[in-house]
Order: structure tokens, then sequence, then C-alpha cells
């Protein structure tokens, strides 16, 4: 399976950000990609939306929870982006109308498949990191994990600050047959630099998984009026934890790897860890397709 990974720099306009999307998704195209990942916050980086009109303008829905809802002139054009789109589409994370607080939204991975239906993962764990980020003043957390079949692989969802929490991957893993995971992230450059490489070398050893990670880079306004950077580094690492395809920490970048799965039956195989655990890991839900 082919797959790209984008590396860019989402701003505070939607349809500019919308416009790179479509310049990468051609790059994808003409090297025949099965699948191109985007960052988190691919749509909108940047203080809070001003006033109830923007927000309804560049919140996204979805119609019977697997098409998106054409509600305003944006979720328009990206309907029609998804329509013309031949392969399959993660979209790192949108912002997504919450159904329990109407002041809230989600911070939600959209995962499009080739047939244009939409699984959608809404992020977990909140990012309150000193005063700079409190996403939950504005963000409802999700509580379910989701996998989605694409060809040989089945990838688990998941955003940026979910790569701390190595029990949610262990259960995507064997509750849920995981073998490959999609990192959407705007880490910052503090932590990024500090942690980012070794957790999605960790998250792949452990699972003994494919992880493909699309970063946000550069600097942009925070919701509190802060200017905040983010660390960049995207990557492609495989199953036995090597990086195949890693980018720059600052710049617009496309990463193209081809995944075999026959490296994740090779490493399982070799080194049987996954069938030699002995702890349960217990989940509220059990459900997660």
């Amino acid at each position: 399976m082919r797959v790209a990974v984008v590396q860019m720099r989402s701003t505070d306009d939607p349809w500019w950000n919308l416009q790179q999307i479509y310049d990468f998704v051609e790059m994808a195209k003409r090297e025949r990609c099965d699948l191109i990942c985007f960052p988190e916050n691919v749509f909108y980086r940047g203080p809070s939306f001003r006033g109830a009109q923007e927000r309804e303008n560049f919140c996204l829905g979805l119609e019977d929870n697997s098409r998106i809802r054409r509600d305003s002139d944006f979720s328009k054009e990206l309907y029609e982006l998804i329509e013309g789109c031949p392969i399959a589409m993660s979209l790192g994370s949108v912002r997504q109308f919450s159904k329990n607080f109407p002041e809230k939204f989600q911070n939600s991975h959209w995962y499009v498949n080739r047939n244009k239906t939409v699984v959608s993962y809404s992020k977990i764990h909140l990012f309150n990191f000193g005063e700079s980020y409190q996403e939950s003043d504005e963000i409802e957390n999700g509580s379910l994990a989701r996998v989605v079949d694409s060809e040989l692989f089945r990838f688990g969802l998941s955003i940026c600050y979910d790569l701390r929490f190595p029990e949610l991957y262990r259960w995507m893993t064997l509750a849920l047959g995981a073998n490959a995971f999609l990192v959407p992230a705007a880490f910052t450059k503090q932590t990024g630099e500090a942690h980012w490489e070794v957790l999605l070398r960790s998250r792949a050893i452990e699972n003994q998984s494919f992880v493909l990670a699309s970063a946000q880079w550069g600097e942009h306004w925070g919701v509190r009026g802060q200017l905040l950077g983010c660390h960049g580094c995207s990557m492609i690492v495989d199953p036995w934890g090597r990086i195949l395809q890693k980018s720059g920490a600052d710049g617009d970048d496309l990463l193209i790897s081809d995944l075999d799965f026959d490296e994740v039956r090779k490493v399982r195989a070799t080194l049987p860890a996954l069938q030699h655990n002995v702890f349960r890991i217990i989940q509220p839900s059990q459900e997660g397709r």
C-alpha cells in the first residue's frame, strides 16, 4: 500500500488551507498513492472562532455518521474535494460540532474511505499544558477508540496528545486488530524536540505496527493570544521501530512510502511479544469499529 504523509503549516484561513490540501492531493495522485494523511487542525490553526456565524461556517458535521453534511459553502467545497478524490484520505483532525455542548466542538480525526464514507474518531486525551494550551476550554473529549479497514491494513485512529497514552494503542492492537496507526499532530516545539520521535517509535515497537505521523510546523496564534510553535518532523515508522521517512522540523513536505504487510507478519512472528502479553486491557465500551 503506497501512502503519503503531509507536513504543512495550516493558518487561520480555512479556505487557504483547503487550497493547500487540493495541491497535496494532486501530488499524491501523481505518485499513485492509495492513502494521503494530513495533520491535526488541518483546516484551522488560530484563536477561537469569532462569533456564532464564523463557527457555523467552518465547523463540520456528518449525516448518518458517515457522510459530510453540506450546510455551508466551506462544507460543500470539502464535499466536492472528497467526491473527486480517488484515494483514501486521513483528514488529520477537523472541528466537528458537539452534540452535547453547543458552545464546544470535538477535535475529530476523519478517515475518508474510497467509497466516500467517513469514519470519525474524536480525540480522547485533551492537551492541557501550562497557560498556553487548554484544549478542554473549547473541546469536548471523545471516549471511543476507532479502527478502519483499508486493503491489508487496519488503521488505529488517534490524534497528537493521544500518543502519550500507550494503553489506547495497545487496546486498538489487541482488542480491535490494528496493525498500523495514524497520528495526525500539532506537537509543540518544546515537547516535540524532547519526545516526539521516541514516542512514535515506541508505539510502533510496542505494537509491532506501522506508524504514520503527519505534523504541523511553524508558528500560529493560540486561543489565548500567544504565539505558539509546532515541531514538524513528520514520520513513517515500520513495525521494528525503524524510521522509513522523516521530514525536517520546518517546511512543507510530502513523505511517500510503500507499506508491506509482510513486515508486520515477519516482526510479529520473529518476536511474538503480543502473544506473550498477560495483562487484560479494559475499556468502558467494547465498541470500536
